[in-house]
Formats: structure tokens, sequence, C-alpha cells
């Protein structure tokens, strides 16, 4: 059977489906993450592209440029919450 993982933002104008298990699962604790987070750090999950679809409103994006490896990293989020 397939794992299927549902959920979305806290206003629900953004909703996400990931199909399968997770390529990796990870704790950041770099200062950009506490920084989006505003805490001490991330619960970061990834997925392949093909395996996640999302529905709803189109999410808003925030561009960064790592201070640790220089490699662009995008913040996307939903532009109500």
């Amino acid at each position: 059977m397939t794992e299927l993982r549902e959920g979305g933002c806290l206003c629900g104008a953004v909703r996400y489906t990931a199909t399968g298990e997770p390529m990796r699962a990870f704790v950041c604790h770099c200062r950009f993450c506490q920084r989006v987070t505003g805490s001490t750090s991330a619960a970061l999950v990834s997925y392949p592209l093909d395996a996640v679809q999302f529905r709803g409103e189109s999410m808003a994006r925030h561009a960064h440029t790592s201070e640790g490896s220089g490699k662009s990293v995008f913040v996307h989020f939903c532009p109500r919450c």
C-alpha cells in the first residue's frame, strides 16, 4: 500500500498531498531556518517533485542565498497566512 500524506497551511487556502515515502527527513538548526520558523530549528521532509501535488491558492516564494553553501534556497508559503 502506498503511503499518502495530506496537509496544508493554517488558513486552508493551500493544501498538499504527498505520495510514497519521503527521500529524507531532518531537522535543521541554521540561522535561516531559525528565522523562517521563529524557533530553534525547522523539521523538514523531502519528496520527489512528482510525488507532491498542491491545490488551492498559488503560493508566494521567498528566495535566499545560503550563507554556508552559497546555493539558492526557496521558501514557498501561503500568501494569506
